[in-house]
């Protein structure tokens, strides 16, 4: 679960800045505000990506074995 995360968080981080050009064409931005842009996406995409995480977590812990998913939708 964790690798799979990691690589969507990459992939988008990439196509964030495969745009920065555009962004620095239409919006004006200089190199500051392109920091400020990258930094605030991955830190709203990854803590975006926790919830359904901590949930899948929650219910994995509540099976009644402890080792496996649990039998009851959550």
């Amino acid at each position: 679960m964790l690798c799979v995360s990691l690589l969507i968080v990459t992939l988008d981080n990439t196509i964030l800045n495969v745009a920065l050009p555009t962004l620095v064409r239409e919006l004006d931005a200089s190199t500051t505000r392109l920091q400020w842009i990258v930094d605030a996406y991955a830190l709203v995409f990854t803590g975006l990506m926790l919830v359904p995480a901590a949930a899948d977590w929650r219910c994995w812990c509540a099976s009644p074995c402890g080792s496996g998913p649990a039998p009851i939708p959550c």
